[in-house]
């Protein structure tokens, strides 16, 4: 369940998401945490997040993609924000799917514990249907 913000926190959130893809759209090496806030600050899991969501997508489309593993290893503290992993754990399976890879939804949910009951059906592709219109 996602947590519900005020606008106004969004505001604040997004000022960081914004200063981070400005920055990518400038060189494609970058650290993320150059811009997050301090560990103490109210939204930072809540930024922590939605960075490496951003940044899974930036890396995705370059030779150095990074993956779940790679944020737990920077950010030991994600694993302890359940809602974080399932976020997280679903933006890495999409980035790796348009990439043409094939990661099991059963190793994420073993490795992370995350629910991939409705990932299948948050990424397929709208299908057409198969009684077509007589013209």
């Amino acid at each position: 369940m996602t947590t519900r913000r005020r606008p106004a926190e969004w505001l604040e959130i997004d000022q960081y998401l914004e200063a981070f893809e400005m920055a990518q759209q400038k060189t494609a090496e970058i650290d993320l945490r150059e811009f997050l806030p301090g560990r103490d600050h109210p939204h930072y899991s809540v930024i922590l997040k939605e960075l490496i969501r951003v940044d899974l997508e930036y890396c995705s489309k370059t030779c150095l993609p990074r993956t779940l593993d790679d944020y737990c290893r920077l950010f030991p503290e994600l694993l302890r924000d359940r809602e974080a992993v399932q976020e997280v754990a679903f933006e890495d399976y999409r980035q790796r799917r348009s990439r043409g890879e094939n990661p099991s939804l059963a190793e994420f949910e073993q490795r992370y514990g995350v629910d991939t009951s409705r990932w299948l059906r948050s990424i397929a592709l709208p299908r057409f249907s198969a009684r077509l219109p007589r013209i």
